[in-house]
């Protein structure tokens, strides 16, 4: 979907108005002129929808966007193109980690799916590192144009009952933020499966946070054996064969090879490079049958009003 002419060219003023104002250090103007196609009709339109169109509202997200770019990325590596050989060289330890996974396949609403598994994160790496893998992967999913417009969901799964203790939360917050306030895209959802024992510790600070960014009846926590959680998953949008297989789906997912291929591509240099099929086609070739099963100490499922 493109903006309104008019609804651009408002944006273009508001720009200005930030730009003329001094704010940010000159930052959207430098990001302007370094990085001209991150300034095209399809980004600005994506930062427009994020915003419901409201263009004063997304010009304020793009100077955060930059202003939280430069933070991260630092003057060095800033400008640099998103892609593993550039902006994310130093990070290939957080990257093959597996910490955040995008899922082969969308949801049936046509939304990205992507995993964040806290038992991934070790200290092999810093915080940061596993930040500026958190926006590499928020832009790969804004590569597509159906997740553009129909946004994305966040899968948990701390496979184990220790992987909160390997979670900072100001690791948590600040990705809640990346997600929620900075990128131009819509956060659909937020699902907790198989939350380990402690995850109670987090929970409140994450209902606070995501409280303030209109997330209100968007999060779930679901408990209880694979196959009540794959139940509820589904009737949420996310059938088995969108889910890999530790949470008993059947989506087939080798992240090495993905990150090999994607590194490959970015390589040759593509503006576009598919990202998911939606999880109602039959034409994906990442699929294969693993049937898995577990249990748990309840079988419910909560629905959290925040």
């Amino acid at each position: 979907m493109t903006a309104r002419t008019s609804d651009l060219n408002q944006l273009e003023k508001d720009l200005i108005n930030i730009t003329t104002s001094g704010r940010g250090q000159g930052i959207v103007s430098r990001a302007n002129d370094a990085c001209p196609q991150l300034f095209d009709v399809v980004h600005k339109t994506a930062f427009l929808q994020a915003e419901d169109y409201n263009s004063k509202a997304a010009a304020e997200r793009i100077l955060r966007y930059w202003e939280e770019r430069t933070k991260l990325f630092g003057e060095n590596s800033v400008f640099l193109p998103m892609s593993q050989r550039a902006a994310l060289s130093n990070d290939d330890l957080a990257l093959a980690s597996g910490v955040f996974q995008l899922l082969p396949q969308k949801d049936m609403a046509g939304r990205a799916l992507m995993m964040f598994d806290l038992s991934q994160v070790c200290s092999g790496y810093s915080s940061d590192s596993v930040l500026r893998v958190l926006w590499y992967m928020m832009h790969v999913i804004l590569e597509d144009p159906i997740s553009r417009d129909n946004g994305f969901v966040v899968i948990v799964h701390p496979t184990t009952n220790d992987s909160a203790k390997k979670m900072d939360l100001e690791i948590i917050l600040k990705g809640i933020s990346i997600l929620s306030d900075i990128m131009p895209l819509k956060w659909r959802g937020l699902h907790i499966c198989h939350p380990c024992t402690n995850y109670t510790y987090f929970l409140p600070a994450i209902k606070l946070a995501c409280h303030k960014r209109n997330m209100h009846g968007k999060i779930f926590v679901h408990i209880g054996t694979k196959e009540h959680v794959l139940q509820r998953m589904a009737a949420n949008g996310i059938p088995s064969k969108c889910l890999p297989s530790d949470l008993g789906g059947d989506a087939f997912i080798d992240h090495l090879i993905w990150l090999s291929d994607r590194k490959r591509l970015e390589g040759d240099g593509l503006t576009f490079i598919p990202l998911q099929v939606s999880c109602d086609s039959n034409s994906s070739t990442m699929e294969r049958q693993q049937a898995s099963s577990g249990k748990s100490i309840s079988d419910c499922d909560f629905f959290l009003f925040i």
